[in-house]
């Protein structure tokens, strides 16, 4: 039998400040899965992915990327996973990232109800403490092909 995919769609953002000329990146850990990853969350009915984009980052963390966001640039990162809901079903899952460089570090102010912790990391540390192998690569690639250096 072959698997079903049904496909979804997700937006998020890379978020970063300079310090000590290294790029310092948001991650936040998930309550549900304890996983460690950017802030993302799924697109709604007629929304767009920069919009979903801005709304879920300011649901998750508090910061409105609205006037750093890069949205002529957006990396994704497509995974699948086995759905909790239908039997041999799975998720095809595809986030738009978009780069948010700030000049300074911006406050955060977490959601608790899905925001278990979050930390600052450098790139080094990012690839590190995030969960998923597709995410680390999809960083990995992003740190090959985008100037992080230059806000």
């Amino acid at each position: 039998m072959s698997k079903v995919y049904i496909p979804t769609q997700a937006a998020g953002a890379l978020i970063w400040y300079m310090a000590d000329n290294v790029p310092r990146f948001l991650l936040i850990q998930s309550r549900t899965g304890n996983h460690w990853a950017f802030p993302k969350g799924h697109v709604d009915a007629g929304e767009s992915l920069i919009d979903c984009a801005i709304r879920e980052v300011r649901e998750e963390v508090g910061i409105d990327i609205a006037n750093v966001m890069v949205s002529s640039y957006i990396i994704t990162d497509t995974y699948h996973y086995p759905s909790w809901n239908h039997d041999g079903e799975h998720i095809l899952k595809s986030v738009a990232y978009f780069p948010c460089p700030f000049d300074n570090k911006p406050d955060v102010s977490r959601q608790f109800l899905e925001v278990k912790e979050y930390r600052w990391c450098t790139p080094d540390e990012a690839l590190e403490l995030i969960t998923h192998p597709h995410t680390r690569d999809m960083l990995a690639h992003f740190l090959e092909v985008y100037p992080v250096s230059r806000v």
